[in-house]
C-alpha cells in the first residue's frame, strides 16, 4: 500500500500539472492579444513564449522585468507569481491563512505589535465608534480586502447622526482604524500617505529568513502607498536599511525623486531598521504555521515599529524584483530547502 504522504504528493504533482497547462494556454491567449492590441516597440511575442515555457510569466511580467533586454542567466533568476502560488499552495496553512486574510484576527494575533486605535464595528459599540471616529483621522477598511481595495479615509468628524452612521458601518462590516503618521524621513516622501515598509520573510516556525524589502510611497492625492494601487516603491537593503534603488511603480517607470515633493529616494536610510528586522522575525514566531509573509510595517518617530497588515501570499510581480531588475529565485530556493526541506517546487 502506498504511503498516505507519497499519495499526498501525487494528488498535488497531478494538479499542480493541470494548473500548468491551464496557465499556459490561458497567458499564451492573452499575450498574443496583447501584443496585436498594444503592438509594443520592445519585446516580441516569440521571445514571450520562451518566458512561458520556461517559468509560467505573464504579459505583464514580460514587460515589467524587460525581459528581452536579459541574458538567459538573468532571466532565470526571476521568479513568476504562477511558480509562487504553487509554492504558496504547497506550503500555505489553512489556520493561517484564515487569520491572515483576515484584519481582524490579524490585529488580534500581533497584538503586542499595534499601537494605533482600532475597533471592527460589528462587534463594537455606538459609543465605541463615535470616540473614535470623533477624536481622529481614520482609516475605514473591509477586514478581507487585499491590494487596499476598499479603503477609504474619514477625516474627524465633530457632529453627525451617530446612531445612522453606526448603523450603516455596522451594515458594511468594515473595521475601523485610526490614522497614524510614520517617521520624518518616511512621512517626508509625501505627507498625505503613511509610507510603510514591505518585508518580505520565510519562516518555519523556530527560524526566519529575509527575501527582500522595499519602501512603498503614495503619489498625488492618494492617502495609501500600496503598490497595486498606484503607489511608488524601491528596493531596500535588507543588511542595511539604505534604499538602494530609484522609485519605481507598477508600470515600470523610473523615479529619481518623488514626482510631488522632489524627495531624492536612493540612498535614504530607514531609521530603526534592526527593529523592522527583528519584529518582523520576533511576530513570526507567534505563528508556528506561517511560512511565507509580507509584513507591512510603519516606522514612527519614537521608534517604534508597528505592524499595519500581514500577508500570507506577498506578490513578487513587482516589489521584491522589480526596482533593480533583479530576480530572487536562487534565495526562495535556497531558504525553502534550508527552512522547509523542500526542493524542486520552482
Amino acid at each position: 500500500m502506498l504511503k498516505s504522504g507519497y499519495n499526498r504528493g501525487l494528488l498535488f504533482s497531478i494538479k499542480e500539472k493541470k494548473r500548468w497547462i491551464t496557465d499556459f494556454v490561458k497567458f499564451r491567449k492573452e499575450a498574443k492579444q496583447r501584443f496585436l492590441r498594444e503592438k509594443p516597440v520592445d519585446g516580441s511575442y516569440i521571445d514571450y513564449l520562451k518566458a512561458l515555457a520556461s517559468h509560467r510569466f505573464s504579459y505583464d511580467e514580460y514587460m515589467r522585468y524587460e525581459m528581452w533586454e536579459l541574458s538567459s542567466k538573468e532571466r532565470e533568476a526571476f521568479v513568476s507569481m504562477a511558480e509562487m502560488e504553487q509554492v504558496y499552495r504547497k506550503t500555505g496553512s489553512r489556520e493561517v491563512k484564515s487569520i491572515l486574510n483576515n484584519k481582524v484576527r490579524t490585529l488580534k494575533v500581533f497584538h503586542d505589535y499595534v499601537y494605533r486605535r482600532w475597533c471592527y464595528v460589528p462587534d463594537s459599540t455606538p459609543e465605541e465608534v463615535r470616540g473614535i471616529l470623533s477624536s481622529s483621522d481614520c482609516i475605514v477598511k473591509p477586514i478581507n480586502g487585499h491590494s487596499g481595495s476598499g479603503i477609504r479615509m474619514v477625516p474627524r468628524i465633530v457632529d453627525t447622526d451617530w446612531e445612522e452612521l453606526y448603523r450603516k458601518l455596522a451594515q458594511e462590516q468594515v473595521l475601523i482604524e485610526e490614522r497614524i503618521h510614520g517617521c520624518k524621513e518616511l512621512e517626508s516622501f509625501h505627507p498625505g500617505s503613511l509610507n510603510t515598509i514591505r518585508v518580505v520573510t520565510i519562516s518555519n516556525g523556530i527560524e526566519t529568513r529575509v527575501i527582500g524589502a522595499i519602501v512603498r510611497m503614495g503619489v498625488g492625492s492618494g492617502f495609501i502607498d500600496n503598490t497595486h494601487a498606484g503607489g511608488l516603491f524601491a528596493q531596500i537593503d535588507e543588511s542595511t536599511g539604505v534604499i538602494a534603488s530609484d522609485g519605481v511603480n507598477m508600470g515600470g517607470r523610473h523615479w529619481v525623486t518623488h514626482p510631488d515633493t522632489g524627495k531624492t529616494i536612493k540612498g535614504v536610510r530607514i531609521p530603526y531598521w534592526g527593529n523592522v528586522i527583528a519584529t518582523c522575525i520576533n511576530a513570526s514566531k507567534l505563528l508556528p504555521n506561517l511560512c511565507f509573509a509580507g509584513w507591512d510595517i510603519s516606522v514612527h518617530e519614537n521608534g517604534n515599529v508597528e505592524i499595519i497588515e500581514v500577508n500570507a501570499a506577498p506578490h513578487f510581480d513587482g516589489g521584491m524584483q522589480l526596482p533593480q531588475k533583479k530576480g530572487v529565485r536562487n534565495k526562495v530556493k535556497k531558504y525553502l530547502k534550508e527552512l522547509c526541506g523542500i526542493k524542486g517546487i520552482i
